[in-house]
């Protein structure tokens, strides 16, 4: 597995990569070329958020990336022992309405029936 982190060189990356030997992390100079890069699937995810603020993540994946639904979102699958779960939507819309939170809980449970 491959992950484009554009804050690689950022102390707090640096020590969190130390636990994940088998992903293989690449950087890039700045979070536009990391979301390119994404595009161009020079990786499989991108991991973000550290030295850039939520709002310049958002604008970089809809400049490069394309959207599979009307609404933006997120989705981090957790490991707690042998229980996998999902959080969904972790701050991106903050008073989502019915049809946005039909769509989040709808393209979670994607999400989640993909990665197994």
């Amino acid at each position: 597995m491959k992950i484009i982190f554009p804050e690689l060189k950022n102390s707090t990356a640096k020590d969190a990569i130390k636990s994940f030997p088998d992903v293989e992390f690449l950087s890039a100079p700045d979070l536009d070329t990391a979301a390119k890069m994404l595009a161009q699937g020079q990786a499989d995810s991108m991991i973000s958020g550290l030295d850039y603020s939520s709002r310049d993540v958002l604008i970089a994946y809809k400049d490069h990336l394309p959207l599979k639904s009307n609404y933006f979102s997120s989705c981090f699958i957790c490991e707690k022992g042998d229980t996998h779960f999902a959080l969904a939507d972790g701050g991106v819309n903050k008073i989502p309405t019915k049809e946005q939170l039909y769509t989040i809980v709808e393209d979670t449970a994607k999400t989640i029936t993909q990665t197994g």
